[in-house]
């Protein structure tokens, strides 16, 4: 709520607009890593980064940072040491998901 000042709306909006764009962002991040495309998944994951700070998350920007860097740093290539580690960031980004849903779902059952 500190990120928007105590504009309880504004960030309500932000929320909804993350709970609708994240799951196709990470289906996008998923085919890219099924096909083995890293300059697709790159490009899918710098435009995610920020969405995350957005919404107050910056440790899941830092990881999709450490990601990108590792990207660079190995060619773009999707090894399975990158493939594990997307693992991980995937199940975080997952679990945020729920839990903001939760939140908004709660949010939106007070101001009735």
């Amino acid at each position: 709520d500190e990120l928007y000042q105590g504009d309880l709306h504004h960030l309500s909006i932000m929320l909804d607009l993350f709970l609708q764009n994240i799951p196709q962002m990470l289906q996008q991040l998923q085919r890219a890593l099924l096909l083995r495309d890293g300059d697709m998944f790159g490009k899918a994951l710098h435009s995610v980064k920020p969405t995350f700070a957005m919404v107050g998350l910056p440790q899941l920007t830092d990881m999709a940072g450490e990601l990108e860097a590792y990207l660079e740093e190995h060619d773009k290539q999707l090894d399975g040491r990158f493939g594990a580690a997307f693992v991980q960031f995937y199940r975080i980004v997952q679990r945020a998901l729920e839990l903001i849903d939760v939140r908004q779902q709660a949010r939106q059952e007070h101001l009735k």
